[in-house]
Parts: structure tokens; C-alpha cells; sequence
């Protein structure tokens, strides 16, 4: 999982728009998955909180190690210590302390550690939940265009087929309910094709506010494209399931984490009871001056000074036990919270194991029904045309066709995505998973 990490912030780090200028040129490129999340990774706005919130938590650990190193202050000052005699002193001073010995400081700092480590992973889960969300934006829109397509060969092939009914009706070759059905027909696909294209327009904006710039088209999933689910994958996931082990999710990780930092927190607490010891060290140089001087009310010279205190609370009210009390509470909060993630990842993980196998026999289904319809709409057409079939049997077999391809060119984008989503639970999700994604695609 570091690796994947490490991986992840370097691609982010690298990430520069030299490779998006295909995007504002004069000839418009279909873009990949991939090139539509580097856009993405640039300008969305989630992103770019959780990159300015991680580096604001990171500072926790430079002021946690403060409460550990010495603090210098230096020191001056002028006063008339008697004003009739016009008598002054002037000091300057620098005064050096470093704790030796301070329990609590010590665990602030590995509290300071814990957050850290929770803020990159709370970092983490946001770009997978942004490689999740472009590609969901990216496949709605492939979807909506292929929808599309299929709509207006539809809408272009029942034109065909009332303004033939038509042409036929004027040498009585055909009834007039002949042209009503095909016109109707015609206008039931025009309808569809309208709203297609609002489908278009509508995934089109979606993905705009996340890339911050127009994709007016991705590249298509093709209907004979074989989608294989990786093997590799499924028996890791499998096996995440049998044995209840998700130590990669980013959300078992996190709650995990977040156990850490509540146990931390009663030794934080307890550590309001140890004693702090502390050095100090100062060098003061006083002059004095006046007309009439009296050194019993200043004397001019240098003095340094060397301390070591140590401090012991011995009763706050009951503070220091509430605390510790609160804290233990929270404890056992966050252990629940642990199980909790647990059992969401290892349902997750069977929801997405069964999708993916039975997604693949829905694609499959559909795959035999696209060929079974194609196959009944040559015959009905033939049919019609040498007087065995009726004209309501060629307008169903091409609305079955319409509806077959649509769902399978749907089922097979869901198996895409329900991979990707298999690889998030598992903490595997990288933007090389997009790009093997982008293997699967052509240009429109």
C-alpha cells in the first residue's frame, strides 16, 4: 500500500499541463480516462482542499517537536528606580529554556505523528474517490453518447421505413394503418433521440465541473470489446474476505488510525500527572547611571544564571481524571469505528465480487440477445417485404435491438467500473488501473 501511495503522489507531483494542450487546440481529440483525470487532478476543487489541508496538518508535527527544543528570549529594559536622584537602570538579557524532562510533550509529538500519518491518508482517500468520480462522469457520458448513436440510427431507420409505408400507401400497396404504425414508430424514436442528446448535454456538464474544461466527447466502448475482470484481482479479494483482512483500505486504515490516536490521547492525559523537569539559563548585563548613584538601588554588571526546576501537580479539581476518563471513551468509540469499516469493506467487497461475476453473465446474455435481435429483425424485415410478416413486427425487432444494445453497451461500462471500484475497496486503485482502462477504448 506505501508503494501505491508513493506512486500516486509522485504522478500528482509531476502532473503539469504541458500533456493537456490536445484539450484547447483547434482539432478536438477524443481523450482517454486517464487524460480526462490528469484535467481533473488539476482542477478540481475537492482535490485541491485535501492538498492544502495535508500540508496545514503536517505543521502539527513541527509544533509538536517545538514543545521538545529550547526557546531563547531575549530581554531588555530602562527604568528609574529613583526619580528624584534621576537614578536609571538599564538591562539587556537573554534567557535560554529547554525541557528535560516533560511526559506530556513527548506524547503530543506521537499524537502529532498519528495525525500526520491520518491526514496522507485522509489525503489518499480523496484522489481514489476522485479517480472513482471522473471515471463514473466519464463512462455516464460514454454511455449517453452511444445512446445516442444508437437513437438516431434508429430514428434514421424508421424515417426510412414510414416514408416507405407512405410511398407504398400511394400505389395501394400498404394500409393506412401501415403509415400510422411506422409514423408512429418514427416519432417514438425522434422522442428518444431528443432526449438522448439531453442525456449528452447533461453528462457533458458533469464532467466540465470536474475537469474545469469541455469534453465535448470520450472515446466509445465498442459492443464486441471483450472485458475480461483480472483474475489476479478477484482472488485477492477473495481472500481479503475469507480471513476479514482489509489492511489496504483506506477506511480500515484510517479508523485504525484514528484508534491509534484516541489510545494516545489516555497516555496523553495520564501524562498530566508525571512531574516536568526544565533547565533554564540566563545571562542578564545591568547598567546603571544618574547624577547621584546609590548601589544599593543598582549596581552595574553581568550575572548569569543556571536552574533546574522540576514541577509536580499534585491536585487540579478533578480535571486530569475527566480527561482521562473522556479519553478512554473516545477509545472505545474508535474501536467501534474500526469494526465498523471492517465489515463495510468486507461487504463492499463481496457486493462488488458478485457484481463482477454476474455482470459478466449479463454481458454475455446481452451479447447473444444483440445477435439473436439482429438476427429477427433481418428476417422480419424480410419477411414483410415477400407478405409473411406485418409491419408491427419489423417496428418491435427494431426497438428490441435498440434496447438490447443500450443495455449491453450499459452492462459492459458497469463491469468496467465495478473493477475499478473492487480495486478501491482492496486500496489498490492507481491511475495506471485508467490507463489500462483507456486499452479498452477506441475513438468514436
Amino acid at each position: 500500500m506505501k508503494q501505491v501511495k508513493n506512486k500516486i503522489n509522485q504522478w500528482l507531483t509531476g502532473l503539469s499541463f504541458a500533456g493537456l494542450v490536445v484539450f484547447s487546440g483547434a482539432s478536438y481529440s477524443a481523450p482517454g480516462l486517464l487524460e480526462v483525470y490528469q484535467m481533473a487532478a488539476i482542477h478540481d476543487s475537492t482535490l485541491a482542499q485535501a492538498r492544502t489541508e495535508l500540508e496545514a496538518d503536517q505543521q502539527q508535527l513541527v509544533q509538536a517537536r517545538s514543545l521538545l527544543l529550547p526557546k531563547i528570549n531575549a530581554q531588555a529594559g530602562f527604568a528609574y528606580p529613583d526619580i528624584e536622584r534621576n537614578q536609571n537602570r538599564q538591562t539587556l538579557g537573554l534567557r535560554l529554556d529547554q525541557p528535560l524532562f516533560n511526559r506530556e510533550a513527548f506524547s503530543l509529538f506521537d499524537e502529532a505523528t498519528i495525525r500526520t500519518n491520518l491526514a496522507q491518508m485522509q489525503y489518499d482517500t480523496v484522489v481514489q474517490n476522485l479517480m472513482t468520480r471522473v471515471s463514473q462522469a466519464y463512462f455516464d457520458l460514454l454511455l449517453a453518447q452511444q445512446t445516442l448513436s444508437f437513437a438516431q440510427s434508429r430514428e434514421a431507420a424508421e424515417k426510412i421505413q414510414w416514408e416507405r409505408a407512405q410511398a407504398a400507401l400511394e400505389v395501394g400497396l400498404a394500409s393506412r394503418t401501415d403509415v400510422l404504425q411506422t409514423r408512429s414508430a418514427y416519432d417514438l424514436a425522434m422522442a428518444d433521440r431528443i432526449e438522448a442528446k439531453n442525456n449528452v448535454d447533461i453528462s457533458q456538464e458533469a464532467l466540465r465541473r470536474l475537469t474545469g474544461q469541455p469534453v465535448l466527447q470520450v472515446q466509445t466502448l465498442p459492443l464486441e470489446q471483450s472485458i475480461q475482470p483480472d483474475a489476479r484481482l478477484i482472488r485477492e479479494a477473495e481472500q481479503a474476505g475469507l480471513i476479514n483482512e482489509f489492511s489496504q483500505n483506506l477506511a480500515v486504515q484510517i479508523a485504525a488510525e484514528q484508534q491509534r490516536l484516541a489510545e494516545q490521547g489516555i497516555i496523553t492525559r495520564k501524562a498530566d500527572r508525571w512531574f516536568d523537569v526544565n533547565l533554564s539559563l540566563s545571562h542578564t548585563r545591568t547598567e546603571c547611571g544618574g547624577s547621584d548613584r546609590d548601589p544599593l538601588l543598582c549596581r552595574s554588571g553581568d550575572n548569569t544564571e543556571v536552574s533546574i526546576n522540576a514541577t509536580l501537580p499534585l491536585y487540579q479539581g478533578g480535571l486530569t481524571s475527566s480527561r482521562i476518563d473522556e479519553a478512554r471513551l473516545r477509545s472505545q468509540t474508535a474501536m467501534t469505528a474500526v469494526r465498523e469499516a471492517r465489515e463495510q469493506a468486507s461487504l463492499d467487497t463481496r457486493v462488488s465480487l458478485r457484481n463482477l461475476e454476474r455482470g459478466q453473465a449479463r454481458v454475455n446474455a446481452l451479447r447473444e440477445a444483440v445477435k439473436s435481435n439482429e438476427a429477427f429483425l433481418e428476417a422480419a424485415e424480410e419477411g414483410y417485404r415477400v407478405g409473411l410478416r406485418n409491419l408491427i413486427d419489423v417496428v418491435t425487432a427494431r426497438a428490441n435491438l435498440f434496447n438490447a444494445q443500450n443495455n449491453l453497451a450499459q452492462a459492459m461500462q458497469a463491469l468496467v467500473l465495478e473493477q475499478l471500484r473492487l480495486k478501491q475497496v482492496l486500496g489498490q486503485l492507481h491511475p495506471d488501473d485508467l490507463a489500462q482502462v483507456d486499452l479498452l477504448l477506441a475513438a468514436p
